[in-house]
């Protein structure tokens, strides 16, 4: 139900439009400007999360892609908005990062 009420809010929001001044520097878009890659680290073509489907399944697969990482907290968050589309993608933008202390903050708040 809660997800439900969430795509409904941001349905909403996105036929109210921008509703007032958006940042756009580079400081306010990069949600996580501090992390870096592994230098022999090549990226993944992640499958995309839209909201339907087994929602535990999805995470294990996104985890599991980014082992070659070296299973670090920071890249899980920083590209966990690569895996996503539709409604879970604006819900993953209109977050506050600074909330999500570890990857476990952000995967319990994203399934709830």
């Amino acid at each position: 139900m809660t997800r439900k009420l969430r795509s409904l809010e941001l349905a909403m929001k996105n036929l109210q439009g921008l509703g007032g001044y958006k940042s756009v520097s580079y400081k306010d878009l990069c949600m996580f400007p501090g992390v870096h890659l592994p230098f022999d680290f090549k990226m993944p073509k992640f499958e995309k999360y839209d909201g339907h489907g087994d929602l535990i399944a999805h995470l294990r697969h996104y985890c599991n892609q980014l082992k070659g990482a070296g299973g670090k907290e920071e890249l899980l968050m920083a590209y966990f908005g690569e895996i996503l589309s539709g409604l879970a993608s604006e819900w993953f933008v209109d977050q506050h990062i600074d909330k999500w202390i570890s990857w476990d903050d952000l995967a319990n708040e994203f399934v709830q």
